[in-house]
């Protein structure tokens, strides 16, 4: 799963930007671990960016995934240490987010953007508010 995490510098933002082929058996744990990592280093809390606008996703990897989030392990979408955000035009995959305030998905709400620019915006007023 070609996966490139990064946290902008001097911000306590992550962007996570996710292209195919999504390999949800193999690709999450590296994942959770390296977004984890990258938390840590920023402190107590952060904002992640998960920019999916070159994934192509399918039904059964997106129901995997958001099986996998739902576990609650540090980095994934479900950490508490995190706000996630997520950058989609992909129908299929907003109404997957959507899911994610039940609790089975973890009872969690992620906001949707259109652009990595509009999503950005939306981090840096969130990161102001963080300790």
């Amino acid at each position: 799963m070609p996966v490139d995490i990064h946290r902008l510098p001097d911000e306590k933002i992550i962007i996570t930007d996710v292209t195919n082929p999504l390999n949800v058996d193999t690709g999450m744990g590296t994942i959770f671990q390296d977004t984890h990592a990258l938390r840590e280093s920023i402190g107590a809390h952060a904002v992640i960016i998960y920019n999916t606008t070159a994934l192509d996703v399918n039904f059964g990897d997106l129901m995997l995934s958001m099986a996998e989030h739902a576990k609650g392990v540090p980095g994934s979408v479900t950490d508490p240490h995190l706000t996630p955000l997520i950058v989609t035009t992909d129908d299929l995959l907003a109404t997957a987010v959507g899911a994610m305030k039940q609790p089975r998905y973890g009872a969690i709400e992620v906001r949707v953007f259109p652009t990595l620019d509009q999503a950005l915006a939306a981090a840096r007023e969130i990161a102001r508010t963080l300790p």
